[in-house]
């Protein structure tokens, strides 16, 4: 049986990524994950499991050190924010972070044909679109300070 010290454990690095929350909520709601997620296929609750994940994470952040980055930052300027999420895990810069789409490893996600792709920037606000239909999730966020 082997027994650490406290002295010996190393805290995890987390880097938590977060995004407006409409342009999230709205990708989410349309991607066909419904049938497995039923808060999904409600704007209103698909609102309010956001606001409980934001609550979550700031909950996290008082505990234990997490380096947040939004979508959007790394969207406006890739290498400077991969290399200060590969700094912050205590890893050597490596050029091929840049070029991700190029790999061939396995992607598991709904999102996998977006990995095998630069990055773009058409995603940003696509929610501003469909705002009038968006409506119950605006709401939602607002009346909890989040949204727009």
């Amino acid at each position: 049986m082997i027994i650490l010290s406290l002295l010996e454990f190393r805290s995890p690095k987390i880097i938590y990524s977060n995004r407006n929350l409409i342009d999230t909520c709205f990708s989410i709601y349309t991607l066909s994950i419904a049938g497995n997620k039923a808060y999904a296929s409600d704007l209103r609750s698909l609102g309010a499991y956001a606001l409980s994940t934001v609550r979550l994470m700031e909950h996290w952040k008082t505990i234990t050190e997490i380096h947040s980055v939004s979508y959007e930052s790394i969207v406006d300027n890739q290498e400077k924010e991969s290399k200060r999420m590969i700094e912050y895990i205590d890893l050597e810069w490596d050029s091929r972070v840049l070029k991700f789409y190029e790999e061939n490893d396995t992607v598991a996600s709904a999102s996998r044909w977006q990995v095998r792709q630069p990055i773009y920037k058409t995603s940003i606000g696509r929610w501003k679109n469909y705002s009038d239909f968006l409506r119950p999730l605006i709401d939602t966020l607002e009346e909890h300070g989040e949204g727009k």
